[in-house]
């Protein structure tokens, strides 16, 4: 004996369809009716649209420091900047602008009675929100905005004021902190030259250095100026010495003045020589003291050199260093100056990489709503629900609807049946 309920004969379906049809058409058209009625609740909407294509601007390019190297640049793909944009076009910031310059009573007149306050602004966003959409367009670099608005003039003043108020975003957002950074960085290298010129400067007076090369050039002519006369005090010492030599030798030891006897003439004549020897000795004793003076001025002279030496390669330290923080001051300033250039490009064109390619333009026939997508999904909930009802009368159902279905249930065939009115 079979006790499945959905093993059913044609038959068996056909009458429980004839005799509860009424359920099961009340369970369809339940459910449609309150799709399409609620569909004429809505109220009828104008959608206006735009499209903006977004370009490689140079917001959107990695430019490495001065003065570092780099492997690899940064890869950003062109979905990750179209997401940007729609993240900055639907920021809270921007819609809460849009509502500001338009007006939350002209935008939703439904809103006017509320009383003012963070509640009601709050809801103004959350219900732009919905209203508002922002879609890439699949394999391109456009971005395609979208804003429905029972009144068709609305709709298109606020997209056109969303437009304006999205490129002040996007200048902001791409301008500031680039300016900021790359204006410090101009202002500490500036310091820095600031203070490479004053030791510089204290380096130099400390040293006394004006002209390396010429200051070197002098001391080193006079250095060998003051050797040549060396050399010729020693010269003219030895030839002295070798003179003094002669003369005691032939003079001997005793001195005929002290002496004081003898024949006159040759006793004027001793004492000649012996003039002639002391004037060599006191002659002998200043260029001693002229070589010992010289030979200080020579040691002076070297000492100045290794001065001169030392302090310019200390000045030379810095100049290097002050033409690399030159190069790197003059590198940030340019770049300010583009960044800044930019900016006021940015300002006065509100965009530079983003592009308007179709005005916002809504038609004027109502965009919504679209009472056949209710109708169509009032009969698809209406079927749904209707075969939910046949389930329900088969799984449920306390009687035997046909002689059929007592046949399957107790397996004896069936010889005749009585219909009562």
């Amino acid at each position: 004996m079979s006790s499945n309920p959905f093993d059913l004969k044609f038959r068996e379906l056909a009458a429980i369809l004839f005799k509860e049809w009424w359920k099961i058409a009340i369970v369809f058209l339940l459910p449609m009716a309150a799709a399409v009625g609620w569909s004429y609740t809505i109220r009828p909407y104008y959608t206006a649209t735009s499209d903006l294509l977004v370009e490689s601007g140079r917001e959107f390019q990695v430019r490495p420091d001065p003065g570092q190297a780099i492997v690899s640049v940064p890869y950003v793909t062109k979905r990750e900047i179209i997401n940007s944009e729609i993240a900055i076009m639907t920021s809270t910031d921007v819609i809460g602008s849009v509502i500001d310059e338009v007006g939350l009573a002209r935008i939703y007149p439904d809103m006017a009675g509320r009383q003012p306050g963070e509640s009601t602004a709050d809801l103004g966003i959350r219900r732009f929100g919905g209203d508002f959409k922002a879609l890439p367009v699949e394999q391109s670099n456009v971005i395609r905005i979208s804003y429905s608005n029972p009144n068709r003039e609305i709709a298109i003043e606020v997209l056109k004021v969303v437009i304006e108020l999205y490129q002040r975003k996007h200048a902001a957002m791409y301008s500031v902190q680039q300016d900021a950074f790359l204006d410090q960085q101009t202002q500490n290298y500036k310091a820095r030259l600031d203070e490479i010129n004053r030791q510089l400067t204290l380096l130099k007076s400390a040293n006394a250095i004006f002209d390396v090369s010429a200051q070197r050039a002098k001391l080193i002519d006079e250095r060998s100026a003051v050797v040549g006369l060396i050399e010729q005090l020693q010269n003219a010492s030895r030839a002295a010495q070798a003179q003094i030599a002669a003369l005691r030798s032939e003079l001997g030891p005793t001195d005929p003045r002290l002496a004081g006897s003898g024949d006159g003439g040759a006793s004027d004549a001793l004492s000649a020589k012996w003039r002639m020897l002391d004037l060599e000795l006191l002659a002998e004793k200043f260029r001693q003291q002229e070589l010992s003076s010289r030979t200080t001025e020579i040691e002076e002279i070297d000492q100045q050199l290794r001065k001169i030496e030392n302090g310019a390669r200390s000045v030379d330290d810095l100049e290097r260093e002050k033409r690399a923080l030159e190069d790197l001051f003059r590198t940030y300033r340019t770049r300010f100056e583009e960044a800044r250039v930019t900016n006021e490009e940015l300002e006065k064109r509100n965009m530079v990489s983003v592009r308007v390619m179709q005005q916002p333009y809504a038609g004027t026939e109502h965009a919504g709503p679209r009472r056949t997508l209710f109708g169509v999904a009032g009969v698809v909930i209406g079927l749904l629900a209707a075969a939910g009802m046949l389930i329900y009368l088969l799984v449920f159902r306390e009687s035997l609807i046909s002689a059929e279905s007592v046949e399957r249930l107790i397996g004896v065939p069936v010889l005749a049946s009585v219909r009562t009115q």
